[in-house]
């Protein structure tokens, strides 16, 4: 459990959460079927928790929104099976980097705010959004057509919004944000295309970084990728399944 939290949550335990997911799991006394069993669904339930949707999604997705199909800091393992794919994962080095800095808790959505107005003042944001988009409508349309060409998601119908957000609460840094935001609650834009759009990549992407805690061969991730546009409980079982084993023997060789 403790594992969990810090590979997906970034944080030490809180007692809480801790008696209630290790409730979960100590309640089948010795049988090694039901501890197995209820290992897996605590498991899949920590990804599927909002905090690491908020957290670690958020990072995967800040990187999609702004590089697309073209990221700066590609998966360093190219695969001529799969020409060019690699542009399209972000790193696990700097996804690891970035996710460090988005915990979940009471600051949370300053957080994600401050690494979003962080992440657009980096040399490889500049040379994709230039200094000379210097209104709000020039800026938003560069990446309203970087979303539309390489993800495939027309969010045109918030173009007014993201220019009233640039104009009125910081900029690019907020625009950014509230793109990769899935707050439904809070969150002004109307991104749920996008989010839609990238949840089975961001699932199958960030349980690497997670469980495995390295970038992902692309015949490999692409293979789960495949079966996670299954209906919800094929892919629990697939895309989780398979790396969760591999996950164990990781945790247990350290331990």
């Amino acid at each position: 459990m403790q594992q969990h939290y810090y590979d997906f949550l970034s944080r030490y335990p809180d007692s809480g959460g801790w008696d209630f997911w290790t409730g979960t799991i100590t309640q089948c006394g010795n049988d090694p079927t039901c501890i197995n069993a209820k290992r897996i669904d605590v498991s899949n339930a920590f990804y599927f928790e909002l905090e690491f949707q908020q957290t670690g999604s958020y990072v995967y997705r800040l990187y999609r929104t702004a590089f697309g199909n073209n990221q700066p800091f590609p998966n360093p393992f190219p695969d001529p099976n799969f020409p060019n794919d690699e542009k399209k994962w972000p790193s696990y080095t700097v996804f690891s980097n970035d996710r460090a800095r988005v915990v979940g808790g009471s600051n949370l959505a300053q957080a994600q705010l401050n690494l979003a107005k962080a992440f657009v003042q980096r040399p490889e944001f500049l040379a994709k959004y230039p200094a000379s988009l210097t209104t709000a409508d020039q800026f938003v349309d560069a990446v309203l057509t970087t979303i539309q060409a390489d993800l495939g998601v027309s969010l045109s119908s918030q173009r007014s919004a993201l220019i009233g957000l640039y104009n009125s609460s910081g900029g690019r840094g907020a625009v950014i944000y509230r793109l990769a935001d899935d707050n439904v609650q809070t969150n002004p834009i109307n991104n749920r295309p996008l989010i839609d759009a990238e949840y089975n990549r961001a699932f199958v992407a960030t349980q690497y970084y997670g469980y495995l805690r390295r970038d992902a061969d692309l015949g490999g991730i692409n293979f789960w990728l495949a079966r996670s546009t299954a209906p919800r409980s094929v892919r629990q079982q697939t895309a989780r399944d398979g790396l969760l084993l591999h996950y164990v023997t990781r945790v247990s060789t350290a331990l």
